[in-house]
């Protein structure tokens, strides 16, 4: 299978890349920073470079692909302003239309500026984050 790995050069992407590989699957890395690469990748992995909201070459990297897989998370070394991860994501779901791409795996992480606000009643919830998953889990009696 030809899998297309965005945030691959991160903790997590680089485990998701080495497994894929290992598997014996076709790998496409999308990256903001290529010295960031693992020398070990060498010819087995396709390298893509491009930020996140460069929706020409996440178009590049997702051409081909049977699955793509979302590793992307917050840079804690860098500012970014507004909202990149949403565009991006909507970039590679908006790519994946184009080339009927139809699996996709997603990891979402917390970004620091959620860290201490908490939804009242469900821990780990920002309440800037509404929805089912953020709700008070109700109990039903079998009775």
């Amino acid at each position: 299978m030809n899998v297309t790995v965005f945030g691959a050069t991160g903790a997590i992407g680089q485990q998701v890349v080495e497994q894929l590989c290992t598997r014996g699957h076709a790998v496409t890395a999308y990256v903001r920073n290529p010295a960031k690469v693992p020398a070990g990748w060498g010819h087995d992995v396709t390298v893509v470079v491009g930020e996140i909201t460069d929706a020409a070459a996440i178009d590049r990297a997702v051409a081909g692909a049977d699955a793509v897989v979302s590793a992307l998370g917050p840079s804690m070394d860098r500012k970014a302003t507004g909202v990149p991860l949403v565009k991006g994501t909507r970039h590679i779901v908006e790519s994946m239309q184009r080339h009927g791409v139809r699996r996709y795996v997603g990891n979402g992480t917390p970004s620091s500026s959620t860290l201490g606000r908490r939804a009242p009643g469900r821990p780990g919830c920002p309440p800037s984050w509404p929805g089912p998953s953020c709700a008070v889990p109700t109990t039903r009696s079998s009775a």
